[in-house]
């Protein structure tokens, strides 16, 4: 079965960096999505939507933690996964997830033509077309599942 999510918007936090139960790193950031329609009086409305995205490929935790910024325009291929949780006032709640594993999913960074590119090694550099360039993070040899599931306890950022 086919379990495939693609989204572009932009970065509504920097993004955060989370041990696992398993003591993995995790990274994780919201994704804004806008979409726009014309209402029955012919004026443009837009609706914005908020994504939560999980990064537990190593390569990519890096990028995601050295490059990416509140803000930042980018491309995002991931799994749909959700989070069950209970709030504190004992309601169960359900968080959906937008999941990148070792195994699949990617992230990058979608600029436009006038700014300028900085990369390192890590970083891969593809023209998408004359107006854009897009910035990925190389992907993981490792083949490991990822576990969902890890604390709230934020870690320093490596430097």
């Amino acid at each position: 079965m086919l379990n495939k999510v693609i989204l572009t918007g932009n970065l509504g936090n920097d993004p955060e960096l989370y041990l696992t139960q398993e003591e993995k790193e995790v990274v994780t950031f919201s994704l804004a999505t806008t979409h726009s329609w014309k209402d029955e009086a012919g004026e443009w409305q837009s609706a914005t939507d908020w994504h939560q995205v999980s990064v537990f490929r190593e390569s990519t935790i890096r990028w995601v933690k050295d490059v990416l910024k509140r803000g930042h325009k980018v491309y995002v291929e991931g799994k749909l996964t959700y989070q069950h949780w209970t709030d504190k006032f004992g309601q169960k709640r359900i968080t959906p997830y937008v999941v990148i594993t070792d195994r699949e999913g990617r992230v990058e960074e979608i600029r436009s033509a006038t700014h300028s590119v900085s990369l390192t090694s890590n970083l891969n550099l593809t023209n998408s077309n004359s107006e854009q360039e897009v910035i990925s993070s190389d992907s993981d040899s490792e083949n490991e599942d990822a576990s969902f599931e890890f604390s709230q306890e934020q870690i320093n950022p490596k430097n």
